[in-house]
């Protein structure tokens, strides 16, 4: 997990958000996600994976397996931590927090306080990809081949279109008014959203 807030180069270091001054190397803050616990290092493994979640001044990642957790960088201080077992990325904007299990139960969290305002199990093994926030739309890639519309406040299905039976190999992208996706068989998508 690797990204930027203003000045400054966030890293996932283990089960740590570790901020970093990118010219000197410096340690400017360090914030625990995950308590890794386990037997031998396989089941130790919390990692942070990408893509983080941002909104303005709050970082939202994933630890491996392990636990979600969102941090006021401003302030310097993490705002909440849940379990939450999973190995896909996070979409954040400043109401909701989004992210899927490894089963694909998809969940939305508040940003500020962590609390679940919705569930979902309707995609369960389906191998959903990190999901990408689309003004007030959820958008996730399944490994099927399905792009998946939901609304953003209730988690209800606004729309879905087949890409090909590869299935989607990573998150959507967002360029302009357009969703990006890539499939497995190399294939390249371009949606424009109205």
């Amino acid at each position: 997990m690797l990204t930027a807030y203003q000045n400054t180069l966030l890293v996932g270091m283990g089960p740590r958000l570790v901020a970093l001054d990118p010219l000197l190397g410096s340690v400017r803050a360090e914030h625990v996600i995950a308590t890794p616990r386990g037997t031998n290092e396989v089941e130790r493994l919390a990692d942070l994976v990408g893509p983080a979640g941002r909104s303005g001044d709050v970082v939202c990642v994933r630890a491996f397996q392990s636990s979600v957790g969102c941090v006021d960088m401003a302030r310097s201080n993490l705002l909440w931590s849940r379990a939450h077992a999973g190995f896909q990325g996070l979409a954040a904007d400043s109401d909701f927090v989004f992210g899927a299990t490894t089963t694909d139960r998809l969940t939305a969290w508040r940003q500020p306080t962590g609390d679940v305002v919705w569930s979902t199990e309707r995609f369960r093994y389906r191998g959903l990809s990190a999901p990408l926030l689309f003004d007030r739309t959820v958008v996730l890639g399944d490994a099927q081949g399905w792009i998946h519309f939901l609304s953003r406040d209730k988690g209800e299905t606004l729309f879905r279109w087949f890409t090909d039976a590869s299935g989607v190999m990573a998150p959507p992208v967002r360029a302009a008014k357009n969703v990006l996706v890539l499939t497995r068989a190399g294939n390249a998508y371009g949606l424009r959203v109205e």
